[in-house]
């Protein structure tokens, strides 16, 4: 679906989504998409946080990383806390 999209956008679209982490399972896939996108011409703008993301401006850069960065530090999270909740149950006796 994103590949989809990114095929279609084209030179000064706005790819507007949710949330950043949306774009990507990683860091590095979030990243990726994103540049894809800048490639294509387009800009980038996210609802949960209001920003704006152009590929021109350095601080926009800085930002996205930053925000690259706890969207895969929360899934990092998320990851760790449901493998201990399925450890604590097995160990339990409790069905997955």
């Amino acid at each position: 679906m994103l590949k989809g999209l990114i095929d279609y956008i084209r030179d000064g679209d706005e790819v507007i989504v949710t949330r950043l982490d949306q774009l990507g399972r990683s860091l590095k896939s979030i990243l990726e998409a994103i540049e894809h996108i800048h490639r294509k011409g387009a800009n980038l703008k996210t609802i949960d946080v209001s920003l704006n993301v152009s590929s021109d401006n350095p601080f926009s850069v800085a930002i996205i990383n930053l925000c690259g960065i706890f969207a895969q530090l929360e899934r990092d999270l998320i990851r760790s806390r449901n493998a201990e909740g399925r450890e604590e149950a097995k160990a339990q006796g409790k069905p997955r």
